[in-house]
C-alpha cells in the first residue's frame, strides 16, 4: 500500500515552515480518503507505457502497475492542487553555504622548465609517457 500524503508533504521543508500547514495537512487526509478519478489509468496507458520502456509485462504486473501508477498520479495532482503562492523555492534544506576552501596560489620556489629537466622523456612542456591502451 502506498504511503499516506501527510508523509509525503514531509518532503516538502518549505510548505512546513508556512502558516497553511494545517490547510495543506487537511487537504491531505481528505484526498487518502477521497480517490480522485483524473489520474486513473487504463489498461491500453499502461501497455503504451511498457512498449515505450521495453518491458514485457504479465497480466499480473499490467494489472498492479495500472493501480499503482494511478496512485503516483494521485500524488502529483494533490501536489499541484498545493497552494504555494509566497513560498520560496527549496533548492537545498541543510543550510550550507560553500564548505569549500579559497583557492590559493603556493610558491614552492621551483620553475617547471626546471622539474621538467628531470624526466626522462618530454614533448614541450608536457610529459612522454608509453602508451596506455591499446
Amino acid at each position: 500500500m502506498s504511503p499516506p500524503p501527510t508523509k509525503l508533504l514531509l518532503c516538502l521543508p518549505s510548505l512546513l515552515e508556512h502558516s497553511k500547514l494545517k490547510t495543506i495537512h487537511l487537504i491531505a487526509k481528505r484526498c487518502a480518503k477521497i480517490r480522485l478519478i483524473m489520474a486513473k489509468l487504463s489498461r491500453d496507458d499502461i501497455l503504451k507505457l511498457a512498449l515505450l520502456a521495453r518491458l514485457d509485462l504479465t497480466d499480473e504486473e499490467i494489472e498492479e502497475f495500472t493501480v499503482e501508477l494511478s496512485e503516483v498520479l494521485q500524488y502529483v495532482e494533490l501536489l499541484q492542487s498545493v497552494d504555494t503562492d509566497g513560498l520560496k523555492p527549496t533548492n537545498q534544506v541543510s543550510g550550507l553555504t560553500n564548505v569549500t576552501r579559497e583557492d590559493e596560489e603556493i610558491d614552492y620556489g621551483y620553475d617547471p622548465h626546471d622539474l621538467l629537466k628531470n624526466l626522462p622523456a618530454v614533448e614541450g612542456d608536457l610529459i612522454k609517457v608509453k602508451r596506455m591502451i591499446n
